[in-house]
């Protein structure tokens, strides 16, 4: 009797095992985690509440199947920042379809952070989408602006700004304008700190204005 008993009770473990094992019962009780998200771009932007402080707008495309995302998660350095859970970026891109997006703030000028992005659904959380990144403001004003007169043009000089905002001078873009209708000319340099602007007119006043960028 006893090793029938056992018999018995060995079958049914068997049953249940082979139960267990059939393909698609396991997979159809839990949801997998979403794929990660796509195209993260990091554009610094101008602070409109102390413009003396980064903001780094982050900017991304959801991964193709969706249907199932509840929110992104923004990670600095790994820490978790914000969960986005609605559309917030007025950006259109390409394909005309609204982006995802999320605002960094309390930055320190010229530190490179890791930013990174998860996608978030019943069944997880996905990969992070990660990118490194200065924090950068802009620069400061170009110093001891000179203009140099000559036949229909103007030779204009400068020093560089004091403050960088945390990044490389990109260009500096000269500009004039005068009381004369339409555009007037302008020049734009990548390294130097002078340029020579010509077509302009003899016996016309022209304001002349530098202006320093860098990738913010």
């Amino acid at each position: 009797m006893l090793g029938r008993h056992a018999l018995r009770s060995l079958g049914l473990a068997a049953v249940a095992l082979s139960l267990l094992a059939v393909p698609g019962l396991q997979g159809a009780a839990q949801a997998k985690a979403p794929a990660a998200p796509t195209q993260l771009r990091i554009v610094p932007q101008e602070n409109p509440i102390d413009p003396s402080q980064p903001l780094m707008r982050l900017r991304w495309t959801p991964p193709a199947d969706k249907a199932d995302i509840t929110g992104y998660r923004v990670y600095v350095d790994g820490e978790l920042l914000e969960t986005v859970r609605a559309v917030t970026c007025p950006e259109i891109n390409p394909q005309n379809l609204l982006r995802w997006c999320a605002n960094v703030t309390n930055l320190q000028v010229g530190q490179v952070y890791t930013f990174a992005v998860t996608a978030v659904s019943k069944g997880g959380e996905s990969k992070p989408l990660s990118l490194q990144r200065m924090a950068v403001i802009a620069p400061s004003e170009p110093l001891n602006v000179q203009v140099v007169p000559d036949d229909k043009s103007l030779t204009v000089s400068w020093d560089p700004p004091l403050s960088t905002g945390g990044g490389d001078i990109k260009r500096y873009i000269v500009r004039t304008s005068s009381f004369l209708p339409g555009p007037t000319p302008a020049c734009e340099i990548i390294t130097a700190t002078s340029c020579k602007i010509k077509g302009l007119t003899n016996g016309v006043h022209y304001d002349v204005t530098v202006e320093a960028r860098n990738a913010a």
